[in-house]
């Protein structure tokens, strides 16, 4: 889930389910990004811009599957 990709104190959670919420109507969606605070298994935070595209069918045009991608823009953010 979502939830378990992104986490911690300072995350944004509703900038997460906004991300979300636009994946829900397939029949519109195309993608949606956004940029969070994010925090690495050892607890350090950094910035996580997150980019959600959907792949359809080339004949009917339907969502056949999401693709997330997440770049790590800041490392720093500890001091």
């Amino acid at each position: 889930t979502i939830k378990t990709l992104l986490h911690g104190p300072e995350t944004n959670l509703e900038v997460a389910q906004s991300l979300v919420s636009r994946l829900v109507d397939v029949d519109t969606f195309d993608e949606s990004e956004a940029v969070v605070v994010n925090y690495r298994s050892d607890c350090k935070k950094f910035r996580n811009h997150v980019r959600v595209g959907a792949l359809r069918d080339e004949k009917s045009g339907n969502v056949t599957h999401l693709v997330g991608v997440f770049c790590k823009l800041r490392d720093d953010l500890n001091d």
